[in-house]
C-alpha cells in the first residue's frame, strides 16, 4: 500500500495546477483521474507534463508506482554498457564452459599435442634404425668389441643394440621388447612438457591474453592434466614392465637393484601408482 501522503500530494498538484479534473482517492493501490463532463478535454501528453514527474499518477487505467521512478538507475553511456557486458560474461563463466560447437564436437585443441608425441615416437624408431652419430645401431663386431656382450649379436642379425648395459639387446625378442619400451617413453615427453605448463597459472594468463585464446581454453588446463597423467601413468608402467621383461629373458634381473637405472625407475614406477591413482 502507498502512504496517504503520496495521495494528498498528488491531489494537491493537480489542484494548484488547476487542470480541469480532479484525484478521486477511492482505492489505497489507485490513484483515478476524473474528468467532469463539463470540463475540456485536453490532450493526455499535456497533462502528463504539467503533472511532476516524482508524483504517482494513472490515466487511462494505466498505474505508474513511485518507487519504479525514484528507483530508476541512470542511463549508462554505450562504452560503460560494453563493459559490463564483458565483466559479466567473464564472471559468470564456469571453468569447463565453452561454446555450443566446441561442447559437442568430438575433437579439442589439445588433441594437437598428441602429434608432437608422434613426432617423438618416430624419432625414438630412428635413433633405435640409424647408426651413430644419429642413432644407436651397431654391428656385430662393434658389440664384442665393446666388451658389453663380447658374443655379439645373435639370432644370426647383422646388427642389433647395445650402447650401454641397461639397453643392451642383441637378440630380436629384446631388440623388439627394448623398442617399445623406449617408444612409450618417448611419446610422453610432450606430455610432461604440457603437464607443467598446464599448472604454470602465471603464463596462462599471459597467453588467455593473447591471440591463443581464439584456438585454446585455457580453462581446459586442469582436465588436460588430469588426462595427460592418466596417459602417463599408464605408460610408465608400460615402459617399466617391458624392460623387467627383457632383463629376466636375457637373465640380468639384478638390473633392477645392481644399477642406479634399474632402482631410480622401480622408485619412479611405485610412486607414479600413488600420484595417478
Amino acid at each position: 500500500a502507498l502512504p496517504h501522503e503520496l495521495f494528498s500530494c498528488a491531489e494537491e498538484n493537480a489542484n494548484a495546477s488547476k487542470l480541469p479534473f480532479h484525484i478521486n482517492l477511492t482505492s489505497s493501490n489507485n490513484i483515478m483521474a476524473e474528468v467532469p463532463p463539463e470540463a475540456p478535454r485536453r490532450p493526455v501528453a499535456a497533462m502528463q507534463r504539467t503533472l511532476s514527474s516524482r508524483r504517482m499518477l494513472v490515466l487511462g487505467g494505466g498505474q505508474r508506482s513511485l518507487s519504479s521512478l525514484s528507483n530508476r538507475p541512470p542511463q549508462k553511456s554505450f562504452r560503460s554498457m560494453q563493459r559490463s557486458y564483458y565483466a559479466s560474461r567473464v564472471s559468470t563463466r564456469k571453468p569447463m564452459e565453452v561454446n555450443d560447437e566446441r561442447k559437442h564436437s568430438s575433437l579439442h585443441w589439445w588433441h594437437a599435442i598428441f602429434l608432437f608425441s608422434a613426432a617423438s615416437l618416430v624419432a625414438c624408431l630412428l635413433q633405435i634404425l640409424l647408426p651413430p652419430p644419429y642413432g644407436m645401431r651397431m654391428t656385430s663386431e662393434e658389440v664384442a668389441m665393446g666388451g658389453i656382450w663380447p658374443q655379439g649379436c645373435e639370432d644370426g642379425m647383422e646388427w642389433c643394440v647395445c650402447p650401454r648395459e641397461t639397453i643392451c639387446a642383441t637378440d630380436k625378442v629384446s631388440l623388439v621388447l627394448l623398442a617399445l619400451a623406449r617408444s612409450s617413453v618417448f611419446f610422453d615427453y610432450p606430455l610432461y612438457m604440457m603437464m607443467f605448463l598446464s599448472k604454470a597459472h602465471n603464463i596462462n594468463n599471459i597467453f588467455r591474453r593473447t591471440v591463443l585464446r581464439e584456438w585454446i581454453d585455457f580453462a581446459d588446463m586442469h582436465k588436460i592434466h588430469s588426462i595427460f597423467g592418466v596417459v602417463i601413468g599408464i605408460e610408465t608402467m608400460f615402459h617399466s614392465f617391458l624392460h623387467i621383461i627383457r632383463w629376466g629373458v636375457n637373465s640380468d634381473i639384478d638390473l633392477l637393484w645392481n644399477t642406479s637405472t634399474g632402482f631410480t625407475g622401480s622408485i619412479a614406477a611405485g610412486s607414479t601408482l600413488f600420484i595417478v591413482w
